[in-house]
């Protein structure tokens, strides 16, 4: 379909959705292995050394605000412009 338009706000909160768990992921991608390889070699202190708070802070979560707001804007675009989610029943995803 590609005349279609849809609203622009349920893109929009097709995007915010999408950024949201984009943001999360990319959040755990880079602060889990932090955190694992803190507390792996410093068992009794190592979670609370400056390097692993602030990392968490300054690498983790910006990496996971720019992830989440291009994604979001990528998908909320592509929503917008008739793009198809999968459907449940009848299509080849199942049902």
């Amino acid at each position: 379909m590609p005349g279609v338009r849809r609203p622009l706000l349920v893109s929009i909160a097709f995007g915010v959705v999408i950024g949201l768990a984009l943001a999360a992921a990319a959040v755990g991608v880079v602060a889990l292995p932090l955190f694992f390889l803190a507390r792996a070699l410093e068992p009794g202190r190592g979670l609370g050394r400056p390097l692993v708070r602030t990392g968490l802070l300054q690498v983790a979560v910006p990496a996971g605000v720019l992830v989440g707001i291009g994604a979001g804007v990528l998908a909320g675009r592509w929503y917008r412009r008739g793009g198809q989610l999968p459907r449940e029943e009848g299509s080849r995803w199942g049902g």
